[in-house]
């Protein structure tokens, strides 16, 4: 029998340039704390959601595409071109923070 899996996500925007958007985001339902729909440039939020089975996450903000998975006691991300900051798994709590550049 599997336990639930909690991820952190907090992503930060490092761009000099622009704000971010949210354009993709699957699952869009479920999250504890939704994620950011717009970023300010040198903004950070956090989001969270929790399963119970196997899920896999994709999201999108302007060109920065970011995968998730977690499940069984296992987490694993492709962050695309965003700077891993950090990232701890401890039991079944996933944290990561991603900047986006």
């Amino acid at each position: 029998m599997s336990q639930d899996m909690r991820l952190k996500l907090t992503l930060r925007n490092e761009s000099s340039q622009s704000p971010l958007h949210l354009s993709t985001l699957a699952p869009r339902a479920g999250w504890k704390i939704d994620p950011p729909h717009h970023l300010e440039v040198g903004d950070a939020a956090t989001c969270e959601i929790e399963t119970a089975s196997e899920l896999a996450i994709t999201m999108r903000y302007g060109t920065h595409h970011i995968g998730l998975h977690l499940g069984n006691g296992a987490f694993s991300f492709e962050p695309g071109d965003a700077k891993v900051e950090g990232q701890k798994l401890d039991g079944h709590v996933a944290e990561l923070t991603l900047v986006l550049p």
